[in-house]
């Protein structure tokens, strides 16, 4: 029962959701792509995919040779109705996997922005008894459409697409479920020196994300 987890960049690492893959005691191989790691060429011998973010547009492809190969591995995870979960440029690869376009937005969206609930999304697994308003870690240009197969549960005002589910049990977020103080901390001072008004991250608004994304991730890891 190994989960491949595919983090593109370092700056994007696992952050909670290690803590709750850990605190199930499931096994789990990292590819990190700036590392230099080889992705596996198939699926066999996980359970379950994770696609983390990064700063790469899914549209250079061609600059980045190991996005053709997870959108692959998405693809044949799907088709064995193996669970995946997609968080920013992982949930673009996802949406890309399935046909959707990616486009650029005029700006960045950064920051605890807010989300709102589909109200097909209180009967998904993961979102049911979520609030239908939350605000969740942003850091992104590019944004995905919906695919054909998708079924919208999320939305912002900045971004329209903030989560879908594809299946069963494939899901794409465009948000950061995943990070914690010191992710943030991070990505304040990373962001910061590209555009200097950036504010630092409200703690207490970051400390209700993540008890939202407690439920998100422990839901979906009962899935593998």
């Amino acid at each position: 029962m190994t989960v491949l987890v595919i983090q593109p960049s370092n700056i994007s690492p696992l952050g909670d959701l290690e803590t709750y893959i850990v605190e199930g005691e499931i096994p789990y191989k990292s590819i990190q792509i700036e590392r230099g790691d080889a992705l596996p060429t198939s699926d066999a011998g996980f359970t379950a995919l994770i696609v983390l973010g990064g700063e790469m547009s899914v549209n250079d492809a061609a600059l980045y040779p190991f996005i053709e190969s997870t959108e692959q591995l998405i693809r044949m995870f799907h088709e064995k109705s193996k669970p995946i979960l997609g968080i920013c440029l992982g949930g673009q690869m996802i949406a890309s996997a399935f046909s959707a376009a990616i486009t650029r937005m005029p700006t960045k969206e950064f920051g605890l922005t807010l989300i709102h609930k589909a109200s097909i999304a209180q009967s998904d697994p993961l979102f049911f008894d979520l609030p239908k308003r939350m605000k969740f870690m942003q850091y992104h240009e590019d944004v995905f459409s919906l695919p054909t197969e998708a079924v919208q549960l999320c939305r912002g005002d900045v971004c329209e697409q903030q989560a879908f589910r594809i299946g069963s049990n494939t899901y794409a977020l465009q948000f950061h479920p995943e990070v914690n103080a010191r992710i943030a901390s991070e990505w304040v001072e990373h962001f910061g020196q590209q555009n200097p008004r950036v504010e630092k991250i409200d703690d207490s608004e970051l400390e209700e994300a993540q008890s939202w994304a407690a439920h998100l991730f422990r839901r979906w890891l009962t899935l593998v």
